[in-house]
């Protein structure tokens, strides 16, 4: 049972007696590592890790856990683009790998008739060389990739219907820091704060893939709706909105951009209300 059935026994003993403490407190499995997709494991390699979540479930554990935490990191491939070829994912086909990951845990959690189980990503980043002190780690254009990275997370993670999703961490390793060593922020926190703001009590509406080389979201906050768009290659992409009169536009910073044909940076937000059509250009920042 991939180790996972011993943990299981430890869940059968301690759950009932942290409800029987507090009837409201969460306890979750994790937080799950899973470095590669048992399904398609690479050559000379099993993913046997990666299954324990399987062992816990066979023997029955299911039942003594609310939710499961897992981490999701991916790594850089250059200027916007990013890949994690242990789940066979990249920014150009799947998005972040924690869209990958959380599928194969919800397909699991189907399986064993328990899919009210809630997920949590208490982990993720975009990664870079092996300790992030490389010059390709320490330039702008990188810093600019992780701020695009961490606002298709948050909208993928809206999207998987994840509880969580939390960046790690303040200072970061890999490259993965929001503030440098001085603390002084990254772009990347300020896109994180504004787009967590944005998606703080949104509900998911659908996923936008009309346009070539675009991704996005559509959501639904407070009393109108919004998309987050994304180029996903480092490219500029022009699109048409016919849906809606658009009547605030930000770029990945919160900052307002002019409504009408503007050219927007990689990632952008629009508010949206009543019929009308514009253009815009979405490329990298």
């Amino acid at each position: 049972n991939y180790g996972g059935g011993y943990y299981a026994q430890m869940l059968k003993a301690v759950y009932p007696q942290i409800k029987a403490a507090d009837p409201d407190a969460q306890v979750l499995v994790g937080g799950l590592l899973m470095d590669c997709n048992p399904f398609y494991p690479g050559e000379g390699r099993t993913c046997k890790p990666t299954r324990f979540i399987e062992g816990v479930l066979a023997v029955g554990g299911g039942e003594f856990f609310d939710g499961i935490s897992f981490h999701a990191y991916d790594y850089y491939t250059g200027p916007f683009t990013y890949q994690n070829d242990n789940w066979q994912s990249s920014s150009a086909i799947t998005g972040p790998v924690l869209v990958t990951k959380a599928n194969y845990l919800r397909n699991l959690l189907d399986t064993y008739e328990i899919s009210e189980k809630f997920l949590m990503n208490t982990e993720f980043g975009l990664l870079c060389g092996r300790d992030g002190g490389e010059p390709e780690c320490q330039n702008e254009e990188f810093q600019l990739s992780k701020a695009s990275y961490a606002i298709q997370a948050n909208a993928n993670a809206l999207k998987a219907g994840l509880k969580a999703n939390v960046w790690y961490s303040l200072t970061g390793w890999r490259g993965t820091g929001l503030v440098d060593n001085e603390m002084l922020p990254y772009p990347v926190y300020d896109a994180y704060a504004f787009n967590s703001e944005r998606l703080n009590q949104a509900v998911f509406i659908k996923e936008i893939n009309v346009y070539a080389g675009v991704k996005g979201i559509e959501i639904l906050r407070e009393d109108h709706r919004e998309w987050i768009l994304w180029a996903v290659d480092g490219s500029e992409h022009l699109i048409h909105i016919e849906r809606f009169h658009l009547f605030v536009l930000y770029d990945s910073f919160g900052a307002q951009i002019p409504v009408k044909h503007v050219s927007a940076k990689s990632n952008i937000h629009i508010r949206s209300h009543a019929p009308d059509v514009y253009e815009i250009r979405i490329k990298s920042m």
